[in-house]
């Protein structure tokens, strides 16, 4: 112990933030080397414990739970961001999540089918992810990207822009279902990585891809081609629903969302209105014309807002927006 080689007999007496130590004997020397050792042991220490907490908060995990096409599946909440909340309708769902305390879910819908993001499970996450698929209404479960951004994203799709539609666009599929494009290097990384789907998406160059393997190994091998086959690669943002009713068949697409100028808006029925809105319910556009809307998102400040539309049946559905 460096106490006693230093001869010290701590008293634990407390002035301040100071604690005082008897002595029996002087030796400078001896002791400013021992204080020195002392030092360097706390400072490991302090740095073991700061580097734990470090690690322990940049692993947190979310995973994606893709259910069977038609099977209805929802995130319980009473929250005004109606995305969120800590349950599902379905308790056998329920069971699972407990186990590994579980407590924020965000609810997503794509096609036909629910899609639920589970947030920072506790525990090991390859047996939560073989306990869900034992429920029959699973289809899959992927890990999302990690480290995970400042918005909910998707753990099977990414976003592409091509530099040249003669480089990388899709042709087809191969012997393995795989998409296969123009460019070897892609095609390979598309078979490793089990793409499934290739379509065009947000303008002439750009597509949206769906898969079935790891996004984080995925999304890292696509960047590393940008500037020689693609302009940009992006990870896909879930679109948040707010304030909705339960019934999803007016739902709304939204693309791209983060965005930096203009957005798309898709919708199975017509709408009436367009309304933009901040968090405090100010008013920023409100138009008959979709057309008209991004005269007016190119001039908005950075920050998250709420467009609400307004189908022809008086059905009125509420989508949060990411201006970056």
């Amino acid at each position: 112990m460096l106490f006693q080689k230093m001869d010290l007999q701590p008293k634990f007496e407390y002035k301040g933030s100071a604690i005082y130590f008897e002595r029996k004997s002087f030796n400078i020397k001896n002791d400013l080397v021992n204080l020195h050792k002392l030092k360097v042991q706390i400072m490991k220490k302090l740095l073991l414990f700061i580097i734990v907490l470090f690690f322990e908060n940049i692993n947190s995990q979310t995973i994606q739970i893709n259910f069977n096409s038609g099977y209805n599946i929802y995130v319980i909440t009473d929250s005004v961001f109606t995305s969120y909340g800590n349950a599902t309708n379905n308790s056998d769902i329920n069971i699972i999540l407990s186990n590994y305390n579980v407590n924020s879910l965000i609810q997503a819908y794509r096609d036909d089918s629910s899609v639920i993001l589970v947030e920072n499970p506790v525990g090991n996450i390859s047996n939560l992810i073989n306990e869900l698929l034992s429920n029959p209404n699973v289809a899959k479960v992927q890990r999302c990207y990690t480290p995970q951004v400042q918005y909910p994203t998707f753990a099977d799709e990414l976003h592409l822009t091509l530099i040249s539609n003669d480089n990388g666009n899709p042709i087809g599929f191969n012997t393995s279902n795989n998409v296969e494009t123009t460019n070897p290097q892609l095609n390979a990384l598309f078979e490793t990585y089990h793409v499934k789907l290739m379509e065009h998406f947000g303008g002439q160059r750009g597509y949206s891809i769906r898969f079935d393997g790891d996004i984080t190994g995925l999304y890292d091998s696509l960047r590393n081609l940008l500037g020689s086959v693609f302009e940009f690669v992006d990870l896909a943002p879930v679109g948040l629903i707010l304030n909705n009713p339960e019934n999803i068949k007016s739902k709304v697409t939204i693309y791209p969302n983060p965005f930096y100028e203009r957005i798309n808006i898709e919708t199975e029925e017509p709408i009436n209105n367009y309304l933009i809105t901040d968090i405090t319910g100010k008013t920023f556009v409100n138009t008959t014309s979709q057309s008209e809307i991004n005269n007016h998102t190119s001039q908005l400040s950075s920050g998250i807002y709420i467009l609400e539309v307004t189908f022809e049946n008086g059905q009125k559905v509420n989508s949060k927006l990411i201006k970056k």
